[in-house]
């Protein structure tokens, strides 16, 4: 709203006054509810008996009860899946190996050189191992699989 004139720049200085009023009695009202919602409230909290926060709190609780068990029986069921899994995965024979750093001791399978963490030995090359592993599958999708020329 570009006025050149200086009629046209009075009428827009008395739209944008106008919007101005209608806003600030807005703001007056608000004030007005939101203080008269605080005396509400302070009324409010006088009638609320202590036995019926009690019996709120209470169902809370047993709600929260409720949520922890169910998530304990999920935990318990995806564990045991997860080692079925984990169990038919493995094709290969495991081999089993202390590190001497942390003392923990490490169960490798043969066909993937992964231990049950899922980590590579440190002894392998992982990268070289990903791309035999990779060779293999586009080998044998293409229908090309030699022993010879692919490893």
């Amino acid at each position: 709203m570009t006025a050149r004139s200086k009629s046209k720049r009075q009428a827009n200085r008395k739209l944008k006054s106008e919007k101005n009023k209608v806003k600030q009695k807005e703001l007056k009202r608000l004030h007005k509810i939101v203080s008269g919602g605080k005396e509400l409230m302070e009324v409010c909290s006088e009638v609320i008996d202590e036995k019926k926060v009690q019996e709120i709190k209470e169902k809370q609780l047993e709600a929260t009860l409720k949520k922890e068990f169910i998530e304990e029986v999920k935990e318990k069921i995806e564990a045991s899946t997860s080692k079925k899994a984990t169990k038919k995965k493995r094709k290969g024979k495991v081999m089993k190996i202390k590190n001497e750093n942390t003392g923990k001791l490490h169960e490798f399978d043969t066909k993937t050189l992964k231990d049950q963490y899922g980590s590579y030995p440190p002894w392998l090359n992982v990268g070289n191992h990903k791309r035999k592993i990779k060779r293999r599958k586009t080998a044998i999708q293409k229908g090309q699989f030699n022993i010879g020329s692919v490893l």
